[in-house]
C-alpha cells in the first residue's frame, strides 16, 4: 500500500510494520527528508494531519504518525499542509494509540478514564492551569455539542538520565464537517488542559488500519 503526504515533502510508505523503540526524541528536528528516513526506518505512517492554529498567516501542519505497535510521534513541520516543510520537530512520543469512528456520536469506552471530577478540579485550580477541566466530564460534554472522539494515546517523558516515564493521556476530539480539532494532554488525576487547536484535519488514508483495530 502507498501513500503520500504533501506537506513534509512527498512521503512514500512501503509497508505498515516496526517495533516500539524511538529512533526520534521530543524537541528534535531534522530535515524534511531526514525525518522521512527516520519514520520509514520505524514502520511510521501518518494517522492524523492538521494545521495548527496560531496567530501566524501560516499555520504548521501537525502529523501524528504511528506503527503497527500504535507507537508513534507528534510532529510539526514548518509550512501548512500541503506546502512541503524545510524541517520538521518531533512533539512528543506516545504509545497505545487508538482511533475512533468519527461518524458515531457514541464515546469508546477506552476514551474515558474514570477519572475523580473533584480531585481533576482542585488539580486545575492549584497550578491555576488556563482551560483546564475534568477529563471524563469534557470529553462527556463535547461529544454532546458536536465534537468526536478522532484519537488517543499515552505519552511519554524524558528523564534528566534519559529513562522514559509515563507522560499525559493525548487526546484529539474533531467537529466533524469543519475539519476543526482540539488537543488535550490530562494528567494521573483527569485534569485536562487545552494544547492547541487544529483545522483542516483529518484522517489519512492508513487510518483505516487502526480503525479496525478499536472496534
Amino acid at each position: 500500500m502507498l501513500g503520500r503526504v504533501i506537506g513534509l515533502g512527498v512521503f512514500t510508505y512501503l509497508a505498515l510494520g516496526g517495533s516500539s523503540a524511538w529512533a526520534l526524541e521530543p524537541q528534535q528536528c531534522l530535515s524534511a527528508s531526514a525525518m522521512q528516513t527516520a519514520l520509514k526506518s520505524e514502520g511510521q505512517v501518518p494517522i492524523v494531519i492538521g494545521n495548527r492554529v496560531t496567530t501566524r498567516a501560516e499555520r504548521p501542519v501537525n502529523i501524528f504518525t504511528a506503527n503497527s505497535s500504535g507507537t508513534g510521534y507528534e510532529l510539526e513541520g514548518d509550512a501548512p499542509h500541503g506546502q512541503p516543510s524545510t524541517n520538521v520537530c518531533v512533539v512528543s512520543q506516545f504509545h497505545d494509540m487508538r482511533i475512533n469512528d468519527i461518524t458515531s456520536p457514541v464515546v469508546p469506552a477506552w476514551a474515558l478514564i474514570g477519572n475523580d471530577r473533584a480531585a481533576a478540579e482542585a488539580d486545575c485550580r492549584e497550578r491555576h492551569a488556563g482551560v483546564c477541566d475534568s477529563y471524563d466530564d469534557y470529553v462527556r460534554r463535547a461529544t454532546a455539542g458536536g465534537m468526536r472522539v478522532m484519537l488517543v494515546a499515552r505519552t511519554y517523558r524524558i528523564n534528566a538520565d534519559g529513562s522514559r516515564r509515563e507522560g499525559r493521556l493525548l487526546t484529539i476530539l474533531t467537529r466533524p464537517g469543519r475539519n476543526i480539532a482540539d488537543v488535550t494532554a490530562t494528567n494521573s488525576v483527569g485534569a485536562s488542559e487545552a494544547m492547541v487547536g487544529l483545522e483542516n484535519v483529518n484522517y489519512t488514508q492508513f487510518a483505516g488500519n487502526f480503525l479496525e483495530r478499536a472496534r
